[in-house]
């Protein structure tokens, strides 16, 4: 794991690999929000970032689901809101996305979940969690919004070379 100045943090493929997850790079760059960074977290994360105290701000990496229609379940099952799927400009590509509601009071946050890569069978999610808009945003309306389209920009992810 490696950091510089224009990175917030770095996880190897060789340490994802290490920690039980599929082998892809992640790179999280510096932004404007203030970011605290923590590699290989917990089980089936790469990386997880947390704003200031006070407000739900973040994102996470891990891996998943491979596709939409079972990510999508599970969010359902784990109680999100306002749930819709669709497609989203990430990297230069049409990716598929989830924009979610969560939570209750000072704590409700809407999630924008966007499906990196797939590698060992495993979806790679990029889940970025900000304040709730006083309505619910679709995928492509939270990607161009505010902290969800600075932090989805800061993120790396590549499938490690064969």
């Amino acid at each position: 794991m490696k950091k510089s100045s224009a990175l917030l943090i770095e996880v190897s493929a060789a340490d994802a690999t290490a920690a039980g997850l599929p082998a892809v790079e992640v790179r999280v760059a510096q932004t404007k929000l203030p970011l605290l960074a923590r590699p290989l977290p917990f089980a089936g994360a790469y990386v997880s970032a947390s704003g200031p105290p006070g407000g739900p701000l973040g994102l996470t990496v891990t891996a998943g689901a491979a596709n939409v229609e079972e990510a999508a379940k599970t969010l359902r099952d784990a109680g999100h809101e306002d749930l819709q799927t669709g497609e989203v400009t990430w990297a230069g590509k049409s990716s598929p996305a989830i924009a979610s509601i969560h939570g209750k009071g000072n704590a409700r946050a809407q999630d924008l979940r966007v499906l990196a890569a797939t590698a060992g069978g495993k979806g790679v999610w990029i889940t970025i969690t900000a304040p709730a808009a006083a309505q619910a945003l679709t995928p492509a309306q939270a990607a161009a919004h505010g902290p969800f389209s600075e932090m989805l920009a800061a993120v790396q992810v590549m499938a490690a070379s064969p």
